[in-house]
């Protein structure tokens, strides 16, 4: 069998994964990843950008829209640096995007080379998984674990890759398997299931509050307002989940907000948060019972003081929930 190159096993680790579009600009450092895109043309795209940083915000949305990872190349030096913002879009948004940043060659790190950066510090902050390619020999495993990364904890993995290793060959493969793919279903223990029925059964006013976290969970979103006849506000990112057909929303609060859902917010008696992280906290009440469920337990109580908070997937709790419910008149 041919030996592959880094760029060869950088493509073949996107096509697995389900990656169906790389964006960036052609040149320089990245060409030889750019050109094994070109020979498996037939299962993956590259879309030539302007510049690199709409490249990143392009596969951004692209990873959103289409549920499955997206990626995004730039050169070495001016046009790595350019991802950077759209880097951070795609890591605030939860969004799987795996990025290469084409770096110098090899021999000629940390010798201030023309257009050398620190991709290793500047992309820290804005990335759940990086790591630089120094030996052909780390190849694929850390193209996996980027991967793994990016679409495992919803965020960007990127790798940076001196130009000269992009067209080295991989004598040995290391640890080569499947990319991991599947993110599991979370849902609360059983006895916190009970004790979120009781507060909801056992609470008068109940208002909804519903962000991103309910992508997919729109059905059970609108059964358990009916069953609570519960007015339902959403952040800007759960707009397109929640504002449609909905005779219980109410609009957003915040910056983009109106009155409505701010009074429903203020005046409840419980307010149930269900996958929002929602930044701004001088906007949420501070005198209502609050029951808050993310899948990401770090989002708990990070923005308001919760009663009650919940590891779980939105639509597995719902789903466990919503026959403990009984449904009101009122």
């Amino acid at each position: 069998m041919a030996k592959q190159t880094v760029a060869e096993h950088l493509v073949q680790i996107m096509i697995e994964a389900g990656v169906r579009n790389v964006y960036g600009i052609v040149g320089d450092s990245a060409n030889p990843v750019i050109d094994a895109i070109r020979l498996n043309q037939d299962k993956l795209n590259f879309v030539h950008m302007r510049n690199e940083e709409s490249g990143a915000f392009a596969a951004g949305a692209d990873a959103q829209i289409r549920g499955q990872p997206a990626a995004v190349i730039g050169s070495s030096g001016p046009g790595a640096l350019h991802l950077v913002n759209g880097l951070y879009d795609c890591m605030r948004n939860e969004a799987p995007v795996f990025a290469i940043a084409s770096h110098v060659p090899s021999s000629e790190m940390y010798t201030r080379y023309f257009q050398e950066t620190r991709p290793d510090q500047i992309f820290l902050d804005c990335t759940a998984y990086l790591a630089t390619v120094t030996t052909p020999k780390q190849m694929p495993r850390l193209a996996e674990l980027a991967m793994q990364a990016a679409i495992l904890e919803r965020g960007v993995g990127m790798l940076i890759v001196p130009g000269d290793l992009n067209a080295a060959e991989v004598d040995e493969p290391m640890v080569p398997h499947a990319v991991a793919t599947r993110r599991p279903v979370v849902r609360p223990a059983d006895s916190d299931i009970q004790e979120l029925a009781s507060q909801l059964n056992n609470a008068t006013k109940i208002a909804i509050y519903a962000g991103a976290g309910c992508a997919q969970a729109r059905g059970q979103v609108m059964e358990l307002a009916d069953k609570l006849l519960a007015p339902v506000a959403y952040t800007f990112r759960g707009k397109d989940i929640i504002e449609a057909d909905n005779p219980h929303g109410i609009g957003m609060t915040g910056l983009l907000g109106w009155g409505a859902a701010t009074l429903a917010l203020h005046e409840c008696e419980l307010l149930l948060m269900l996958g929002t992280d929602f930044p701004y906290h001088a906007f949420l009440p501070d005198n209502v019972k609050i029951v808050q469920i993310d899948d990401r337990a770090l989002h708990l109580g990070r923005r308001a003081r919760v009663e009650l908070g919940l590891v779980g997937d939105v639509a597995a709790t719902l789903d466990a929930r919503l026959p403990h419910l009984a449904p009101r008149q009122d």
